[in-house]
């Protein structure tokens, strides 16, 4: 796109059209109203098919925000904005990163204890048995919990303090 401004010219006592964006000398930049006619028809039609192109993306765009919109557990009072949504759905993305990483390292700790009961019992160890020990995937719960409440925290940050549900 180019970018046209008016400038009064003293010495001719008239208007005329500048290219801000020509040549150090002044020069102005090249128009489609300088090229030949068919050239500008191209041009055009180029045009035409880019802005069309455009239009279906931000449709596009604007169609995927609306369906994640939709899919936030929110009050219908609470209008969230583009920004919102994005920042709703990153902290939800990270809430499922964390309870997946804390489900793996779970099984990885059942598979070491699994590994440990293998083996020849060592009556030292039998007599510390934890106290704290939870049931196998009380722990994920637990982590799966904790960053639920940190994703309905953040819900209701870029609500702004409207009421929310779960769906």
């Amino acid at each position: 796109m180019v970018v046209l401004s008016s400038a009064y010219t003293a010495k001719s006592n008239s208007f005329s059209i500048t290219n801000l964006l020509g040549d150090v000398n002044g020069k102005a930049a090249t128009y489609s109203a300088n090229l030949p006619r068919e050239n500008r028809a191209r041009v055009a039609q180029q045009r035409i098919k880019a802005n069309a192109r455009e239009r279906g993306r931000v449709h596009t765009i604007g169609a995927a925000f609306e369906a994640l919109r939709k899919s936030v557990p929110v009050s219908g009072e609470c209008k969230l904005t583009k920004l919102s949504v994005l920042r709703i759905a990153a902290a939800y993305i990270e809430t499922l990163v964390a309870c997946l990483e804390a489900s793996r390292i779970e099984e990885q700790e059942e598979e070491a204890e699994a590994k440990e009961m293998e083996k020849p019992e060592d009556l030292s160890r039998s007599a510390r048995v934890s106290p704290n020990h939870l049931p196998s995937g009380a722990t994920a719960v637990i982590r799966f919990n904790h960053c639920s409440q940190k994703l309905m925290k953040r819900i209701q940050r870029e609500c702004r303090g409207s009421v929310f549900h779960l769906s």
